[in-house]
């Protein structure tokens, strides 16, 4: 395993173009110094190094090396937070996207412990347009004075495109008189070969929320999942709370609410119904995807699927539902399946829902179609290149080939 450490030096702040920027130079094993920086339309106080620690963590425990910080850290975090984080992740105990540092081992962070600081006085939440952040946001919605928005952070976008992704965030926060908070950060380049992101995600959640100190006191984060479908993952009920401090409180908002009782709830707001995005695509709903096809399905089922908004068409077969690809998706789909049967409706797309779960698609030959299988293929081949290229000593070369090559490509865009 990798010596050393990961080294955090004091943090600095400084002001652009209307925009506050956070950074410190990080150290990794066996890495050059490089620079970690979180950047925000709200100008946040910068009272420790909360943050930043909380990026490093994850990384660190994989890394079974310790967290040095030149920078002050938040005692509730040092003495409180970061061990039960730490102790959860124990329990986890690996990280199966990640077959190139799957466990997680506990660590120690060293640094000097802090007061929190005061506390703001605004209440934020994240908000992307989706089913999730858009029912947060309407739960919450008189005590809300902040909505978060962090580009790319589930996939890069060109600039135009990520312009594009953010407008219905801006519009919703105008007609509700809403704190636009824009966020940009280079922590996914630089700490991803370490941590798979279904893990990172909620570090990062926190991380933001920190870097807000002194504006807000309290920082609410959507829920992904009900109380049946809670798995490991980076943002969870027994985790986010867990990264509060007195001066920054975060909350995991609520897992006793399915996914269509979600969006029944914002089927009846004009305002977010138009403006919701819940497809892979930047700035615009596919209405092909999985992710659009569900919750065209959930729309359907409530009798709220119209043309215009949040689709381009109202239509949706029995066909399309029964080829597609919907294993990850099954409990929000099983859940449409479920209410449909009580209402007695739509027999012919229940019918092809069922058949998408448990017919020739979900086969062992028939994932070969939908890609299933490739997938799997693909992470044993790595996990097998890992091992000979472990065995030569060319891992970290290439690492340092594919984060310049990342750097490359990340300022071709901009």
């Amino acid at each position: 395993m990798p010596s050393g450490a990961i080294r955090l030096s004091a943090p600095t702040l400084s002001h652009d173009d209307g925009a506050t920027t956070a950074s410190c130079i990080v150290s990794l094993p066996g890495k050059a110094p490089q620079e970690l920086w979180i950047r925000s339309t709200c100008h946040g106080g910068l009272n420790s190094a909360d943050s930043f620690a909380a990026l490093a963590l994850l990384p660190a425990m994989k890394l079974r090396v310790p967290v040095i910080s030149d920078g002050a850290i938040s005692r509730t975090l040092l003495d409180d937070g970061f061990p039960r984080i730490q102790r959860i992740f124990e329990i986890w105990r690996e990280d199966p996207w990640n077959p190139e540092f799957p466990r997680f081992h506990q660590t120690d962070i060293l640094a000097e412990g802090q007061e929190d600081g005061p506390e703001g006085e605004g209440v934020a939440t994240f908000f992307s347009g989706g089913v999730d952040s858009s029912f947060s946001l309407l739960e919450a919605i008189d005590e809300i004075t902040h909505l978060i928005f962090i580009e790319h952070f589930e996939e890069e976008f060109p600039p135009e495109e990520a312009q594009k992704a953010v407008a219905g965030v801006i519009n919703v926060a105008h007609e509700l008189a809403k704190e636009i908070v824009i966020v940009q950060t280079n922590a996914k380049i630089v700490f991803s070969d370490y941590v798979s992101w279904h893990f990172f995600h909620g570090a990062l959640l926190a991380a933001v929320a920190h870097q807000l100190q002194g504006q807000v006191s309290k920082v609410h984060i959507p829920s992904s999942d009900d109380v049946r479908h809670l798995d490991p993952w980076g943002s969870h009920p027994c985790l986010d709370p867990l990264w509060s401090t007195s001066a920054t409180a975060l909350v995991h908002d609520r897992n006793d609410v399915t996914r269509l009782q979600k969006t029944a709830r914002i089927a009846d707001n004009p305002l977010l119904l138009k403006n919701l995005r819940v497809c892979w695509r930047p700035y615009q709903n596919c209405g092909r995807c999985s992710k659009c096809i569900r919750t065209k399905f959930a729309l359907k089922a409530l009798d709220r699927l119209t043309v215009g908004f949040p689709f381009d068409t109202d239509q949706l077969t029995a066909q399309e539902l029964k080829l597609l690809q919907i294993r990850d998706d099954a409990p929000f789909f099983q859940e449409v399946v479920d209410y449909l049967e009580d209402e007695g409706r739509h027999p012919e797309l229940v019918a092809a829902v069922r058949q998408a779960l448990s017919g020739w698609y979900q086969t062992p030959l028939g994932s070969l179609f939908r890609g299933d299988l490739t997938s799997r293929s693909k992470r044993w081949a790595k996990r097998q290149a890992f091992k000979a290229f472990s065995a030569t000593g060319t891992v970290e070369p290439m690492r340092r080939a594919r984060t310049h090559l990342k750097k490359r490509l990340t300022r071709g865009q901009s």
